[in-house]
């Protein structure tokens, strides 16, 4: 496959020297999502997939610049039956979107966890180590759950 947009952007913004991570999580068999500072996409087809069309584009209806600033490795979540979440560095939260409502939602963490891990077991979801504003480890474990009853 050739280099999509995405991609590129991502190359060219390197070049310049600045990092730049999106948030990737897949919903379904057939759809995935990209979160970059303001905008989520989802990737629903093999030519959106390849680049031959373009994705949806969902506005986020905060400034979701957290999320690249993260600097988190997969970031990015199934939650059963919720929707997809990624960490986002500042403010500190969880940024979740539900496909099924069309609704977005914010949940703050108790600490900063940049380029800590996040993971999704059913209905919860962990945000844990990384560091914190000053460059510090932390060991904080935020935990987040859904129950069976939305």
């Amino acid at each position: 496959l050739g280099l999509v947009g995405s991609e590129m952007c991502i190359r060219d913004r390197c070049r310049r020297g600045v990092e730049y991570w999106f948030g990737a999580a897949s919903w379904n068999d057939t759809v995935s999502y990209l979160l970059d500072n303001k905008t989520l996409y989802a990737i629903d087809s093999d030519d959106v997939l390849t680049g031959a069309a373009p994705p949806t584009k969902i506005a986020v209806p905060y400034d979701s610049s957290g999320v690249p600033a993260a600097r988190m490795a997969q970031n990015g979540a199934r939650v059963e039956g919720v929707g997809i979440c990624f960490y986002s560095a500042d403010p500190s939260s969880l940024v979740c979107y539900s496909p099924e409502h069309d609704k977005f939602g914010q949940f703050p963490c108790s600490v900063t966890h940049v380029a800590g891990a996040i993971a999704a077991v059913n209905r919860t979801v962990f945000v844990a180590g990384g560091a914190d504003v000053s460059g510090n480890a932390t060991a904080v474990v935020e935990v987040f759950h859904w129950p069976e009853e939305l």
